[in-house]
């Protein structure tokens, strides 16, 4: 019996030494696993497997001799399977490092699963049709075929068709393991097809766009921007936010998506949410930063690291290939306070960005920027509308454009251009060699190639009109209206700007009071008076600035008497200076609503003759509408009890009328509402698409450059009892005498008319005003 003789000899000492010694060179495997589990190399897989081998040798043994009986029988359960059985026990290691091969192997890409599957499944095929061989006596070919259709499960193949019960056993156990292989494969398959699906459902994936725009980070200017963007859109403005917008910022994407679906309901504007983080160049990636057209970087939420952060996202979206592309805009809002910070990003925007990208550097410093219009409003009620028109993306505002010089216009004085256009307002030039931006210009001004145009206008569609021209040369010589010579510094005395007793209710002892303070200091008549009221005074309220003496009282802001010795009652204006940025939106609204109704009872109790003028700033655009609907009802009662005082009324600064015009007779209050948040983004909109943009801006917010000013047509010496129509062209004529310039109208009711057409004809009355822009006030 030779060939039992052989399977003996296994379990001599010769034998073990050589199966010892391969014991050890596979329990070496452990000790470096590291590199083959991590391989995953034909050879590993062989040595891995080796132990199965070893024992699916010793059954097939078993049943390739039944025929010597129980002996031969006994004697391989003695030898094979106890062998095996400690050959299992004593390599260990090897199974663990089975574990950690096809550990690793299912964590990469689906075929590499597969293949992974398709190698584990094969020691069992050898051992299966080795077995098959033994117990059918059929070929090797057809034993190795058998085993493997039976375990795959291939269409076909029957374990029932078999030449004696042995071999039936090993086939049906061949398709039970077979099972399991399946579900593997199955399992591998369904599980990277729940990933990939949960994927597109979460967003994770990669953004395929180009020339889109793109958002970085999220904070209370979010969602107004993404309202400016969609207006834009509608408006189909030349070059206007093509392709959608995808926002990247550090927060759950679910959240953002709640917010955008919310917020932007009945928007046709295709918003992508991306959860990452924007300094990171694998998120940056995923929004496609590098091939989108424009880049609004938001100020994050969180303070600590801002500027750090935004430095480390503007050199991610310069190394994934930004500003490469011609026309490419990335715009920057700065944070709110200026910090070391600030410094190094706009170091690193003036050296560290391609020369050829398109970079503007908005140094928002919301509150700040927001102040100085505040003050504007608090001195010349109404100028809050003007704002909204000119800032805010509507169907029927007009804005900012910037065009190249026309060829017919090079060579021409700016007096030639700004009459040259019917349906455009030219207020400035912009010097694309400095980059300096210059409203109401002199009229002596020249035009050069380097000069672009600033215009005012509802459409973007802006020409030069060969009849107003033609016009312009035959009224040259002999202009149209004939005024009486009065001298500027006369007009400066005028009634419109007697000194104002302002009142700022409201104060957060952790803002900084220099920009509210230096703003009235600019706008304000000499000798007006300003007073804080705010339970703490601020550390860095002067006595005096500029135009204006400070003072601070102490109290509550919400106590009627603390309001009426503080002179509410008397004042010719007020503002609601709410600490709205350290409180939710609603709250913050919630707080101005109840001050505006306290204030309306103190104006009606106080039995005033002239209106009390508010500047109320709100968050949410909705709580317009309640302060609409509260200073439009809630005059009724006080109406009845002040019966001398006639109809009492309050107006916001949103209630336009259009049906005739009303008188101010009874008015109470006049309520200008304003939208900080929507203000800026719209700011940033505009800038977003024409980032020369920035130095205009930056020049009508600067209390060196020009700013807006509502003017009564008797500065003009335009009479406001003739009954008799002038057209704006005229206005505009009259104004330049006075070195301004006419940009619009603010009627008596209310209506703001921004950039009307050089023709069109207005019948000026008492109540109207004229909107202009002039360096000084």
């Amino acid at each position: 019996m030779p060939p039992l003789q052989r399977t003996s000899s296994d379990s001599n000492p010769a034998a073990s030494v050589d199966i010892s010694g391969r014991r050890e060179s596979a329990g070496c495997v452990p000790a470096r696993s590291s590199g083959p589990a991590q391989t995953g190399s034909l050879v590993d897989l062989v040595v891995l497997h080796a132990p199965s081998l070893w024992l699916g040798l010793n059954l097939a043994l078993s049943l390739r001799y039944p025929q010597q009986g129980r002996a031969a029988s006994g004697l391989c359960i003695k030898t094979g399977l106890p062998q095996a059985i400690l050959l299992l026990n004593q390599t260990k290691p090897v199974w663990d490092g089975q574990v950690k091969l096809y550990t690793a192997l299912l964590t990469r890409n689906i075929l590499t699963k597969l293949v992974s599957v398709v190698l584990l499944s094969l020691p069992f095929i050898v051992i299966g049709g080795f077995l098959y061989k033994q117990a059918s006596g059929s070929s090797w070919k057809e034993a190795f075929f058998r085993s493997y259709v039976v375990l795959q499960n291939v269409p076909g193949a029957d374990a029932t068709v078999v030449p004696n019960d042995r071999a039936a056993l090993v086939l049906h156990s061949i398709f039970q393991l077979g099972l399991l292989t399946f579900a593997v494969v199955l399992g591998v398959v369904c599980s990277d097809i729940s990933a990939a699906v949960e994927s597109i459902q979460s967003g994770n994936y990669a953004v395929v766009e180009s020339g889109h725009t793109v958002i970085l980070n999220w904070n209370k200017l979010t969602i107004p921007v993404l309202r400016q963007m969609a207006v834009a859109r509608a408006e189909q403005q030349v070059g206007a936010f093509k392709g959608p917008v995808v926002v990247l910022a550090d927060m759950d994407k679910a959240d953002m998506d709640a917010a955008v679906a919310k917020n932007l309901q009945g928007c046709k504007l295709e918003v992508l949410t991306r959860s990452g983080r924007p300094h990171s160049i694998a998120d940056l990636e995923k929004a496609a930063a590098g091939r989108a057209r424009i880049i609004v970087m938001l100020h994050p939420e969180d303070e600590e690291g801002a500027a750090e952060r935004k430095v480390a996202a503007m050199t991610g979206i310069e190394a994934l290939g930004g500003g490469a592309k011609a026309g490419q805009n990335l715009l920057i809002q700065s944070g709110p306070e200026s910090t070391e910070g600030d410094a190094l990003l706009a170091t690193a925007t003036q050296g560290s960005l391609p020369r050829h990208m398109k970079l503007g550097l908005i140094e928002m410093k919301d509150q700040e920027r927001m102040d100085r219009l505040i003050s504007q409003c608090a001195v010349q009620p109404g100028l809050g509308k003007v704002y909204s028109q000119i800032l805010l993306q509507t169907h029927t505002s007009a804005e900012f454009y910037l065009k190249d010089v026309f060829p017919s216009l090079l060579g021409k004085s700016y007096a030639e251009a700004r009459i040259s256009f019917d349906d455009a307002v030219l207020c400035g030039l912009l010097d694309t060699k400095t980059g300096q931006g210059q409203l109401n210009p002199s009229d002596d001004c020249l035009l050069e190639t380097h000069h672009r145009l600033v215009f005012l206008s509802s459409t973007a569609d802006v020409k030069p009109s060969k009849q107003a021209m033609n016009k312009a040369r035959a009224r040259a010589s002999l202009p149209v209206i004939r005024y009486p010579s009065a001298p500027h510094a006369a007009s400066q005395h005028s009634p419109e700007m007697p000194k104002k007793d302002i009142v700022v209710i409201g104060w957060d002892v952790d803002q900084t009071v220099e920009g509210l303070v230096n703003g009235l200091g600019d706008f304000a008549p000499p000798g007006s008076t300003v007073t804080i009221v705010s339970p703490d005074e601020p550390d860095d309220l002067p006595s005096e600035c500029g135009n204006c003496c400070c003072r601070h009282f102490e109290g509550s802001v919400a106590s009627r008497q603390v309001l009426l010795k503080a002179g509410v009652a008397d004042a010719d204006a007020v503002i609601l200076r709410m600490p709205l940025h350290s409180l939710a939106d609603n709250d913050a609204d919630a707080q101005v609503v109840a001050s505006l109704i306290q204030l309306q009872d103190l104006a009606v109790e106080s039995g005033r003759t002239t209106p009390l003028h508010v500047v109320a700033p709100v968050r949410h655009p909705r709580t317009i509408e309640l302060i609409n609907y509260i200073t439009s009802h809630s005059h009724k009662a006080a109406g009845n009890s002040r019966k001398d005082f006639g109809a009492v009324k309050a107006l916001t600064a949103n209630q336009r009328g259009t049906k005739g015009r009303e008188g101010r007779q009874g008015v109470v209050m006049d309520v200008d509402v304003l939208l900080p948040d929507e203000l800026l983004s719209g700011l940033l909109t505009q800038v977003s698409v024409q980032p020369e943009l920035l130095s205009v801006m930056n020049d009508l917010f600067d209390a060196q450059g020009a700013e807006i000013y509502l003017r009564h047509p008797s500065r003009y010496d335009l009479s406001t009892n003739s009954n008799q129509p002038v057209t704006f062209s005229e206005v505009s004529e009259v104004a330049r005498q006075h070195q301004e310039t006419a940009v619009g109208y603010v009627l008596q009711d209310g209506t703001v008319i921004c950039a009307p057409s050089a023709n069109q004809q207005q019948v000026l009355q008492a109540g109207d005003q004229i909107i202009a822009l002039a360096e000084q006030a």
